[in-house]
């Protein structure tokens, strides 16, 4: 299907296509009001040396001296803002807003890049400013523990931050977007489930008179084994008895014996078998 055949087709349906469209929106719109959006807050911590060198008489400015040795200390500060126990330090101060404390790529100075979020801009924004005096209580702790010279210190200034935490609305404009989307897709599938199943019945129409919730039986692609076929069983009938025609008997009258006393008649001879006489005997 085309591009053209599916903007047909939604605008053929139009009935199905408007309210899914509406319907997409409207769930959008409730996913965004109902997620809350989050706020996100920004600062960036610098690491600088003591001005106080050593070998030197004189102050020395720390922004002239950044050494890739303020950058492992940095990652020291780092490692240490990661572990549970401080954790658990910074949400006994209401610092409860989920943070990241990276390294800054944008720069090779030993900055430390602080990134608060939560609901609430003010929960932001007061995570922010704890991490920023927990580094230096941790700097501090560390130096103390270690021994070294006040005067000789690491210390560290905030050299960025923003002036108040700004709203990002990814948190909830992605799942309106997903809800949105999983509706209109829905819809659509409905849409054109409904133009296959008319675009079937054009292509195969019913006969008027079939019914259609009766569609015909189609054949067997492979015909049924016919039954052996069974042979009668013969009638056994006797054999016909000869009727032989009745032989006929022939006669010939015997002239009659004169002088012969007390016997007089004729007599009949059978040809086929002994004589008959007749008269008296």
């Amino acid at each position: 299907m085309s591009y053209w055949e599916t903007l047909l087709v939604i605008l053929r349906r139009w009935r199905i296509s408007v309210p899914a469209v509406l319907l997409a929106a409207g769930v959008g719109a409730g996913i965004f009001v109902v997620v809350p959006p989050s706020y996100e807050d920004t600062v960036q911590v610098l690491f600088l040396g003591s001005p106080n060198q050593p070998g030197e008489k004189a102050k020395v400015n720390p922004y002239l001296s950044l050494s890739s040795t303020l950058v492992l200390t940095a990652a020291v500060v780092q490692a240490r803002l990661s572990t549970p126990q401080e954790v658990e330090s910074l949400a006994a101060l209401g610092a409860t807003a989920q943070y990241v404390v990276i390294p800054d790529q944008s720069t090779p100075a030993p900055v430390l890049l602080l990134t608060t979020t939560s609901a609430h801009p003010a929960v932001a924004t007061r995570t922010s400013q704890a991490l920023v005096t927990e580094i230096q209580r941790i700097l501090v702790d560390l130096q103390q523990s270690a021994g070294a010279p006040v005067s000789t210190w690491v210390n560290s200034a905030v050299i960025s931050s923003l002036p108040e935490p700004k709203r990002k609305l990814n948190a909830s404009i992605r799942p309106a977007i997903t809800a949105a989307g999983g509706v209109f897709v829905l819809m659509m599938f409905v849409l054109f489930l409904f133009e296959g199943r008319r675009r079937r019945r054009e292509q195969n129409p019913v006969p008027l008179d079939v019914p259609q919730h009766h569609p015909q039986a189609q054949p067997h692609p492979y015909p049924p084994l016919a039954a052996p076929a069974t042979q009668p069983i013969p009638k056994l009938t006797p054999p016909p008895t000869l009727d032989h025609p009745a032989t006929p008997v022939l006669t010939r009258q015997v002239p009659q014996l004169q002088g012969i006393s007390g016997w007089s008649g004729t007599a009949k001879r059978n040809i086929n078998g002994p004589a008959d006489r007749d008269g008296d005997r």
